[in-house]
């Protein structure tokens, strides 16, 4: 497994006027291990399988970010 940056970086609300950028799969993981249990929903699965099959190399960064803003 190894980090791969996203060609244009996500840029997430986390509360109280507070931004939060994902520019990479790293990044990407973080937060999603990060994200409090009690408001997981099913794109929340979704998006954890999509960055570990990019960071693993089974499926492009892109498409790991696809599934984060789908999130």
């Amino acid at each position: 497994m190894h980090d791969r940056m996203f060609f244009t970086p996500v840029a997430l609300s986390v509360g109280a006027g507070h931004k939060r950028m994902i520019a990479s799969l790293f990044d990407m993981h973080d937060f999603l291990t990060e994200f409090p249990p009690s408001r997981r929903r099913l794109s929340y699965g979704a998006a954890v399988k999509a960055c570990e099959a990019a960071r693993a190399g089974e499926i492009p960064a892109e498409a790991a970010r696809d599934a984060l803003i789908t999130f």
